[in-house]
């Protein structure tokens, strides 16, 4: 079995990007002025960039907020969060529920221009190919962090589960980009798996990259997930 090495580069998310409705840049995109992760409670604030409308606001980093007028942002993915940006212009005021050393505070901010340096030159489509990708890599880090051996399992024809090698883990679904990396990563083996059939993989991270081997393949002896 051979090893491939799987290159992680997980960008940080600008509040800077959304688009609007329709995908295209119409030149009024608002501005906040923040770089945040996406977490199960909401948008953990990581930068406040400097002379920023966040700044002016009064945002910090590590503040986790938790509503963007009055919308909540829990349990919303990274595209989620984008097209929930993407409804607000420059020069538009929004109210933002933020959590800061366990107090509920309430931040109004007015969004400005968009920098030219951050505005999104390509199609909506291909911005939501990029989360999608993020979201798969997101994916296969936290399945590393489990357990160093995860199992792949071709399902049916067009689906594909995985699970940490752990005592009671869970079957998962893996996205159409995750089986996309996987395939890519793993070759042959990943390409000529059939329904029932499992790979035993074996991760080993390193520096900015993740080295996978396939271990073992086994046939449909293994329950439905």
């Amino acid at each position: 079995m051979r090893s491939v090495r799987v290159w992680i580069m997980l960008a940080t998310t600008l509040l800077a990007l959304p688009l609007s409705a329709d995908g295209t840049d119409d030149g009024n995109r608002g501005y906040f002025g923040f770089r945040y992760d996406v977490e199960a409670e909401g948008l953990h604030v990581t930068t406040v960039l400097d002379g920023s409308p966040a700044q002016a606001a009064g945002l910090l980093p590590g503040d986790l907020i938790r509503e963007v007028d009055g919308v909540g942002l829990r349990g919303k993915d990274q595209l989620q969060v984008y097209d929930l940006l993407g409804q607000h212009g420059a020069g538009e005021e929004v109210q933002l529920a933020v959590i800061r050393d366990d107090r509920l505070l309430t931040v109004d901010l007015t969004l400005g221009e968009l920098p030219a340096q951050y505005r999104w030159s390509g199609d909506h489509d291909r911005l939501r190919r990029k989360i999608d990708d993020d979201q798969a890599i997101q994916h296969l880090i936290d399945l590393v962090g489990r357990s160093r051996t995860f199992l792949v399992r071709q399902t049916t024809k067009e689906t594909v589960h995985l699970k940490p090698k752990l005592p009671n883990a869970e079957w998962e679904p893996a996205s159409s980009a995750l089986v996309r990396m996987l395939t890519l990563a793993l070759g042959k083996d990943m390409a000529d798996l059939h329904p029932g059939e499992i790979l035993e993989v074996r991760a080993t991270p390193g520096d900015q990259r993740v080295d996978l081997k396939v271990v073992k393949r086994t046939g449909p002896s293994a329950p439905e997930p």
